[in-house]
């Protein structure tokens, strides 16, 4: 204890006890491997339901990481806060693209599944659609 504290930076000792408990054990891998196949499955079905549901989008960032990036080159006019805004209102939460990139030359949208189960994350990017043709629509009608 006393090595530790005289070469490190304070860091805390209890987390770090559990931390090395967990790896010694197994457990720590244990777990990363189910996370990975929890995490896996959602990012499956986050974009199985794009292809399905908005198979204009593209997908992007699907290999690493617990979001994706869709962007909606071929759908114009398009308004991803205004897009945003409304899958919000239908229960939906995720952020515009623009709100991410200094210059929005694409519209397009970021979605986190982490969180979110599987069967649910496929049910938000459905009502995303929804959402995406009502726009769509109440624009064509202007």
């Amino acid at each position: 204890m006393e090595a530790k504290r005289q070469t490190d930076l304070g860091n805390p000792v209890v987390p770090q006890l559990v931390l090395a408990s967990l790896m010694r054990s197994g457990e720590l891998e244990r777990h990363l491997r189910l996370a990975r196949a929890r995490y896996r499955r959602r990012r499956d079905a986050a974009v199985a339901a794009f292809a399905r549901e908005l198979p204009r989008a593209r997908v992007h960032g699907a290999a690493a990481g617990l979001h994706l990036t869709a962007t909606f080159d071929d759908i114009p006019g398009l308004d991803d806060v205004a897009l945003a805004r409304a899958a919000l209102n239908h229960g939906v939460a995720l952020h515009p693209l623009s709100w991410h990139r200094l210059r929005p030359e694409t519209p397009g949208v970021v979605l986190g599944y982490g969180a979110t189960g599987a069967r649910r994350v496929d049910e938000g990017i459905s009502r995303l659609a929804l959402t995406a043709r009502q726009l769509r629509s109440a624009s064509a009608g202007r």
